[in-house]
């Protein structure tokens, strides 16, 4: 598969191509026999795997099995990558957030590499849990994000049958089931004893179920949607559920750690709630209130909202007055002492059509404020409560694949950024089976969207750290293999936390079926981690000293006719995000060459500006090229690729090849 990687030999002058033409060049270095050589090629349509993937017919009597590595074999080896893990996790005390990034207590910089387990994966028996975190501390991840344990229905195309209140369809959710909670505390224990960190996500899919005692009629019931979504941030009810639950769950003392979660350094990030924001509200698929006991409970918060903001019924009218002549204000019935002020909102993907041509435009602007209030007023209230009963690593509030700037900024009045990231995410079915789709079937080193590298830069935040909690090259993407180098490598230029979605979510499975996210079943993510661990976690690539943050006033957080100019191709460059003036008053980077680079039309090949790293939009080639890892990922047309210490010849189409040293200060000097 791997038809050639070139030892360059001292004695032996080598040929390469410059412009398309053979020549001869000056011998580099010897490479050393023990330089681990990491590959991953996927095939194309005249190889095997692209016959798997995109199910043309083929002849496969010469296909060999992937059998999962065996750990006892693994370990020790050029693959184990546990070594880069500083055990036992919490050993330099909680995290802490300085400058816009973290640090642990002692002052020592906290950098995060890892991934995700989700649903069952979080209550393995005893013996499961220290053969999985040994898995996971082997492929270099020192955080991993306990993600689902509130999955009470069929869900994601397998049944349920662990979570935190025992197995599918419990009767409530306010009783821990006592084998499950041992289960997870052990896991804990496990991990933390690797020095792999926790990332709480504990409210993800959890379904109120009717033993749970909730006061309102039958229909609310049905309404509230798996995960709490858009009602779990403004009712009473699910909100006192929420903060019973995190103290049961944080302040129980773990008899493997002797400590409390909220209490173990080993917590180093949670969340308030999974994927949500009020300011979805009417996207539909869950965020919607679709029972007529919550339409109320809104519309009466927002009759209270406009009460308390402009006092008198006049000020309210005068307010919401069509300065145009378009769009309704207020109705002569309406008033919020009735109560009776119809509250409307719908989310768009674009911000500018969220103004309903059917109200004035005051009246369209207090509907989102209130919602951003609302969500604002939650936060606080979460926040408050996780710091009471003891929490104290760092905070967020909610992560998801919008660039909403109001939803952005109130984020970023917490403790970190954090956002999800998929390229080619399936449709129709999460397991790669027939009728399972992806859109775009095509590399993300051609896109000229930049894929999860684009989507990621216009929504980090200067001033506060930026993790990326689940990001993925999904199958059944063909050249799904580039992932983990672009994430590693840009991950480092831009000082982000990435965390793959998702390591499994099943210790026990024996898939007859691939999922499409359970990274340690699927060999082309697999054979990458250690090079990508390898390159993160020791500063392979710099970081960025240059960059440039677009700056976006208060005034236009709020004006829905407003549009950030994002530009994310500045992030190919130098760091790049958006800044609030009221999150950070320190000037943020503001290099216009950079920016005026970025902006240049017929430009298509981005150098870093570390020198490290360049991507050719128009070849589909990204080159890594430092002193300790060296790598290609795409299509390299049939042309050798020299690089610092070593010369890459793929003769595939596309093909993902790392070279890394396992020690010294260089690929020419390991030994």
């Amino acid at each position: 598969m791997l038809h050639s990687v070139r030892n360059v030999n001292i004695d032996e002058p080598q040929s390469t191509s410059v412009n398309g033409e053979r020549k001869k060049m000056k011998p580099i270095a010897q490479f050393p026999k023990s330089i681990v050589t990491l590959f991953c090629l996927l095939m194309l349509l005249d190889h095997t795997w692209a016959g798997a993937i995109i199910r043309v017919e083929r002849d496969t009597s010469t296909w060999l099995p992937y059998k999962m590595p065996d750990l006892r074999k693994l370990k020790g080896t050029a693959l184990d990558m546990s070594f880069l893990l500083d055990a036992p996790a919490g050993k330099h005390g909680f995290l802490t957030v300085k400058n816009g990034k973290f640090f642990f207590e002692d002052g020592t910089e906290a950098r995060f590499w890892g991934g995700n387990i989700f649903a069952e994966a979080n209550f393995p028996t005893h013996k499961e849990a220290e053969a999985l975190a040994e898995r996971i501390a082997l492929t270099g991840a020192n955080i991993v994000r306990m993600h689902h344990l509130d999955v009470v229905a069929p869900w994601t195309d397998f049944i349920v049958r662990k979570n935190l209140w025992g197995g599918q369809s419990p009767a409530g959710t306010r009783v821990f089931d006592r084998d499950m909670l041992d289960r997870f505390d052990y896991l804990v224990h496990c991990f933390k004893k690797r020095g792999i960190y926790v990332f709480l996500s504990h409210l993800s899919s959890r379904k109120i179920m009717p033993g749970d005692g909730i006061p309102e009629p039958a229909d609310s019931l049905e309404d509230i949607y798996a995960g709490l979504k858009i009602e779990g941030e403004f009712d009473e009810f699910l909100i006192g559920l929420q903060q019973e639950h995190l103290k049961n769950l944080l302040t129980h003392k773990n008899p493997y750690t002797g400590l409390a979660l909220a209490n173990d350094p080993v917590l180093a990030l949670t969340e308030i709630i999974n994927e949500d924001s009020l300011l979805f509200l009417g996207m539909g698929s869950g965020f919607s209130t679709n029972s007529d006991y919550y339409k109320r409970m809104l519309q009466g918060q927002f009759n209270d909202w406009l009460a308390r903001k402009y006092g008198t019924r006049e000020a309210l009218a005068k307010a919401w007055e069509p300065k145009d002549g378009t769009g309704k204000g207020l109705g002569e019935e309406e008033s919020p002492e009735k109560k009776n002020v119809v509250f409307n909102y719908r989310f768009t993907y674009d911000s500018r059509t969220r103004h309903d041509p059917a109200w004035s435009r005051g009246r369209n602007l207090d509907m989102y404020a209130f919602l951003c209030d609302t969500q604002q007023k939650y936060y606080g209230r979460m926040y408050e409560f996780l710091r009471g009963i003891g929490v104290r690593c760092p905070i967020t509030g909610s992560n998801h694949w919008i660039s909403d700037l109001a939803d952005l900024h109130l984020n970023a009045k917490l403790d970190y950024i954090d956002r999800h990231q998929y390229y080619a995410h399936p449709h129709g079915t999460y397991n790669y089976v027939e009728g399972q789709s992806i859109s775009p079937a095509a590399p993300m080193v051609k896109s000229d969207s930049l894929g999860s590298i684009g989507g990621l830069a216009e929504r980090r935040v200067y001033g506060v750290p930026y993790t990326v909690s689940e990001w993925h090259n999904c199958l059944p993407n063909p050249y799904r293999a580039e992932g983990p180098l672009f994430m590693a490598a840009y991950a480092c230029l831009q000082d982000w936390h990435p965390m793959q979605y998702a390591y499994l979510a099943f210790v026990d499975y024996h898939p007859q079926v691939i999922n499409s996210f359970m990274v340690l079943y699927d060999p082309a993510h697999m054979n990458m981690l250690p090079a990508a661990a390898l390159l993160f976690h020791r500063r392979d690539v710099r970081e960025a000293t240059s960059g440039y943050f677009e700056r976006i006033a208060a005034g236009d957080i709020m004006d829905q006719g407003f549009t950030a100019k994002r530009n994310s191709r500045v992030a190919l460059l130098g760091k790049y995000g958006l800044m609030f003036d009221d999150v950070a008053e320190e000037p943020a980077f503001s290099d216009k060459e950079l920016l005026q680079q970025a902006s240049d039309a017929t430009k298509q090949a981005y150098e870093s500006v570390t020198g490290e790293i360049r991507w050719d939009l128009e070849q589909g080639l990204l080159t890594v090229n430092t002193p300790r890892t060296q790598a290609v990922v795409g299509f390299t047309q049939g042309q050798p690729v020299v690089l610092m210490n070593v010369i890459i010849d793929v003769e595939n189409d596309f093909g993902v090849v790392a070279i890394s040293a396992l020690e010294g200060q260089s690929i020419k000097d390991a030994k």
